[in-house]
């Protein structure tokens, strides 16, 4: 019987640099500033992984989920881009 693929990992194919957000522990409004400046920034051939621990502990979980997708969208709809150039690690807060 074939194995699926192990979809635990990403492989970023032809990344020239990879962008790695830290934890991000629901501070929505950081994490909005940092994807603000990352827009400016960010170019063909870049890629992005999130490391984990988005949720934190406060009010802000929804809207902290909310913005990740948000920067998904806009990043996929750029020129070239493709779901695999971008990653989320899973952290201790989504286990």
């Amino acid at each position: 019987m074939p194995t699926e693929p192990d979809n635990r990992f990403a492989i970023l194919h032809g990344a020239q640099r990879v962008w790695a957000i830290g934890a991000v522990h629901g501070e929505v409004e950081r994490l909005q500033a940092l994807h603000e400046t990352l827009e400016n920034r960010f170019v063909e051939g870049d890629r992005l992984v999130y490391l984990g621990n988005f949720m934190g502990y406060g009010s802000n979980v929804v809207q902290t989920q909310d913005e990740l997708l948000r920067q998904r969208i806009a990043f996929l709809a750029r020129p070239g881009m493709d779901p695999g150039y971008i990653a989320y690690l899973r952290g201790g807060q989504e286990e």
